[in-house]
């Protein structure tokens, strides 16, 4: 095992879909050896592609084979995936209990994390101590055969006899002070300046002695440091070997909920509650159209704010002035992360626009120039299932809504910001400028945690701005279409569809 185990992190209950519906096939043929790397590999927010999710998931199940317990539980939530897709809002409370049961593992992993950070210390400090010694032992011994040679020489001189150099051979094997000083005190050709000179080599003799045992002291408790630190790893590889279990037993749940997203919000692709007052709105501010749109499509030449070196303004986590960069657009949400891309979920899924992962109440920006087509408001926090949205005026399981009508760059564009926080989404009719506030990110409506769904449509030339606020009857997809019509994903531009169509938004903001 190797010495630095990766914590698996799951950012709250907002996790990457990974377990499809129906595939079910499980792959082999990748090396498992490095823990470490696989572990960083499949932290949910690493897991960008099918490939990832592929990948990820034989790692999971080869974990899992390893252990009979792990192997049964991945059984059972599997046996439960058409149920789970035939009634999502039952499996709330049992997300919950998983989600409950992962988060108190991953701190588990993290409280022995930093024990065997403490460990690692004290092994490092061992270590060191081990260094000094030898050291001290090096420099002693190189000390002991200066001092050994000269002795050997002096008494060499001094003694002719082959009696006396035979001595002298028993006098330098000695091993202890008492066996030298007992021979020595034999040899009286030893003067007292020559015995002090002895007696110098038999303390650092004696010295050297010391060294090296308290070298072999450390070298033991060292030894005994690395068993503890090996144990301490076994630990870790227990827990994540739980913990990835978990993981996707919460994914499995969590998949089959935004397997119905998509299909949720095209059961109802008109709004029906309140489409007189968004006319209304919109006939009141007619003039307001008209000037704006003037405005925004006559716009007065600004200098682009950029980062100094003809880059685009790079994102902060909490911008004071929310910035446009040079393709005109704003970005929609700062400090964000993807926790789901257009168009499919990884591993299944149709998923119509880009999930934006980021905590409860995030400040939303308006894209781009433009006006609040609708605003749907009245859904508290979500959960797995819910359909709240439509009843408040817009898409099913949407949760409180703002549709945006805007003109970028002279086109004409449509975007829906989904999953808001209760009474944050700021009044149809507002007319509003890129980078303006809009809302709050949340979780409201069919969601499983924290984030804000973003859908573009292009709709034509930006001269049809204030024409078509005018004429808005509650077209949700603004006519571009949702899940299962046309190619399956609606009317996509990449596919070659006019206006409408929709856009992914990853190719405009590049996350």
């Amino acid at each position: 095992m190797k010495q630095t185990i990766t914590k698996i992190l799951v950012s709250g209950t907002l996790a990457i879909a990974m377990i499809p519906s129906i595939n079910t096939t499980t792959i082999h043929a990748e090396d498992y050896t490095d823990t470490d790397a696989w572990n960083t590999k499949c932290q949910s927010e690493n897991i960008k592609t099918t490939d990832d999710y592929n990948a990820c998931k034989a790692y999971t199940e080869y974990i899992a084979s390893q252990t009979p317990e792990l192997q049964k539980q991945l059984d059972d939530i599997n046996s439960q995936k058409s149920s789970i897709e035939a009634d999502i809002a039952s499996y709330q409370t049992q997300l919950d209990s998983y989600q409950a049961n992962l988060d108190t593992l991953n701190a588990s992993i993290g409280d022995l994390e930093s024990q065997k950070a403490d460990i690692q210390a004290k092994i490092d400090d061992t270590q060191a101590q081990i260094e000094q010694k030898q050291a001290d032992i090096n420099t002693a011994q190189a000390s002991i055969d200066s001092m050994s040679d000269k002795v050997k020489e002096r008494m060499v001189n001094s003694q002719k006899s082959l009696r006396i150099n035979n001595m002298i051979d028993i006098l330098m094997g000695a091993k202890s002070l008492s066996d030298f000083l007992r021979i020595a005190n034999g040899l009286t050709s030893i003067t007292n300046k020559e015995n002090e000179e002895n007696q110098e080599l038999v303390s650092a003799m004696d010295t050297l002695q010391s060294a090296k045992t308290v070298l072999q002291q450390s070298q033991d408790e060292l030894a005994s440091q690395q068993d503890e630190l090996k144990d301490q790893e076994d630990k870790i590889q227990s827990q994540r070997e739980v913990a990835l279990v978990e993981q996707y037993k919460v994914q499995v749940i969590q998949t089959a909920a935004r397997s119905q997203e998509a299909l949720l919000a095209a059961q109802g692709s008109h709004i029906s509650s309140n489409i007189d007052n968004i006319s209304s709105t919109m006939n009141s501010i007619s003039s307001s159209l008209d000037a704006y749109q003037e405005e925004i499509n006559n716009p007065q030449p600004t200098p682009t704010p950029d980062s100094g070196n003809g880059d685009d303004p790079a994102p902060t986590d909490n911008p004071d002035t929310p910035t446009i960069d040079s393709t005109g657009w704003a970005r929609p949400v700062y400090g964000s992360y993807r926790s789901a891309g257009t168009w499919e979920y990884p591993g299944g899924g149709i998923h119509l626009g880009y999930d934006f992962a980021v905590p409860t109440e995030t400040p939303l920006y308006a894209a781009g120039n433009g006006v609040i087509l609708n605003s749907v408001n009245g859904c508290g926090y979500g959960y797995l299932g819910s359909r709240c949205g439509y009843e408040q005026g817009g898409g099913y399981g949407g949760g409180n809504q703002i549709y945006l009508l805007c003109v970028v760059n002279g086109k004409l564009y449509g975007l829906i910001y989904c999953h808001m926080t209760l009474d944050s989404p700021i009044p149809k009719g507002t007319l509003v400028k890129a980078g303006d506030y809009i809302g709050l990110s949340g979780s409201s409506g069919n969601s499983s945690g924290p984030h804000c769904h973003i859908e573009v449509m292009y709709l034509g030339d930006g001269s049809n701005f204030a024409d078509y606020a005018r004429n808005y009857r509650g077209e949700l997809s603004y006519g571009a279409g949702w899940a299962g019509d046309y190619d399956g994903y609606g009317r996509r531009c990449e596919a070659g569809y006019d206006a409408p169509c929709r856009i992914r938004p990853e190719t405009i903001w590049g996350y």
